[in-house]
């Protein structure tokens, strides 16, 4: 058995986590930033998972035309890159321009790994 196939499903299922959890951790992030949870707080918070899956939507367009002239696994690699640059931008964000930079880059390595996972175990 090849054992590229179930790391693929690891790294796609663990590439998820961070969406999943912004929602959870909305009222964190208006504290850090803004330092209340009121109403109006998160729900400028809750705009990073908005932008982010806007940004998403332009990249998986893109991700599809760059699928057929790159190789799979280096598009795998590069949306690995993307999510750790995201990681890291938005942990060491000074305010909220840079984590609203950082985190829908994050998602564009998300999407990258997405893709690129299934259209690995598609070919193996």
């Amino acid at each position: 058995m090849n054992l590229f196939v179930p790391f693929l499903g690891a790294v796609f299922f663990s590439a998820y986590i961070i969406e999943s959890l912004t929602g959870i951790f909305l009222p964190d992030i208006a504290t850090t930033f803004f330092g209340s949870t009121n109403r109006i707080s998160i729900a400028i918070t809750a705009q990073l998972s908005t932008l982010s899956s806007v940004v998403s939507v332009f990249f998986g367009v893109l991700l599809g035309v760059l699928s057929v002239s790159y190789n799979h696994k280096r598009l795998l690699i590069l949306g690995n890159i993307y999510v750790v640059l995201g990681i890291m931008g938005c942990f060491f964000a000074q305010n909220f321009l840079f984590m609203q930079i950082f985190f829908p880059i994050e998602r564009i390595g998300t999407v990258a790994i997405g893709a690129m996972a299934f259209t690995l175990v598609g070919e193996y």
